[in-house]
């Protein structure tokens, strides 16, 4: 497992996990992002926050998706709909594109 953890994150072969920013500090919960739509819903509920933690979140939930056998347009649809998850995240945007 690769050590991003200090950002919030959890990524290895298995899948992707994120920090419920949401209940800090004073609960540790780390959520399953299983298919983009689950990253979608973290950032828009602010379990994911800050630019920075949202882009890269975001290109690794891509690149677990990618990796699951999607189809070219399925992942198009998915990085769109990212993409919309909060308009206003540059870092979201450079990370998507």
């Amino acid at each position: 497992m690769r050590d991003l953890q200090s950002l919030g994150l959890r990524s290895s072969d298995a899948g992707l996990y994120v920090l419920d920013q949401s209940l800090l500090p004073h609960t540790e919960n780390w959520i399953e992002i299983r298919h983009p739509e689950d990253m979608i819903l973290a950032v828009k509920s602010l379990q994911v926050r800050g630019a920075p933690l949202i882009g890269v979140a975001a290109a690794l939930a891509l690149a677990h998706y990618i990796k699951s056998g999607t189809t070219s347009s399925q992942y198009r649809e998915a990085a769109m709909a990212l993409r919309g998850s909060r308009p206003t995240a540059v870092n979201l945007m450079y990370a998507i594109d």
